[in-house]
């Protein structure tokens, strides 16, 4: 299960790689699986929510509220942990923070994952 504690863990070590600009792409959605898009959406907005959170645009109260609502999309039916989407969210945020992209670009990503994931 994602919780805060999980966020703040991986977050900074994510955030630190994608604030240095590159020359590679971020992941194309096109390319990807459903459940892949679904990882990838997720930890977009995980690095998103990390940034604006240290940026200060974000009070603990609405981070802590945010981060419990993707909490809430890594689970599978009946409410119960997906371990299958949680290691896809984790590689992900690997090969996101290993393309590097840009703050700009992670906030685009987040903005059209919102869409996908109908936040």
């Amino acid at each position: 299960m994602l919780t805060r504690s999980w966020l703040r863990g991986r977050g900074p070590a994510a955030l630190l790689l994608a604030a240095v600009p590159s020359e590679v792409p971020a992941v194309e959605f096109g390319n990807l699986s459903a459940l892949d898009l679904r990882a990838a959406c997720v930890a977009y907005l995980q690095i998103d929510l990390g940034a604006r959170y240290r940026a200060g645009a974000l009070s603990q109260r609405h981070y802590g509220a945010e981060a419990s609502a993707l909490a809430s999309l890594m689970r599978g039916e009946g409410g119960r942990p997906n371990a299958g989407l949680e290691r896809r969210i984790d590689a992900m945020m690997e090969w996101i923070a290993a393309e590097r992209p840009g703050d700009a670009e992670v906030a685009a990503k987040a903005e059209q994952c919102r869409g996908v994931l109908g936040l």
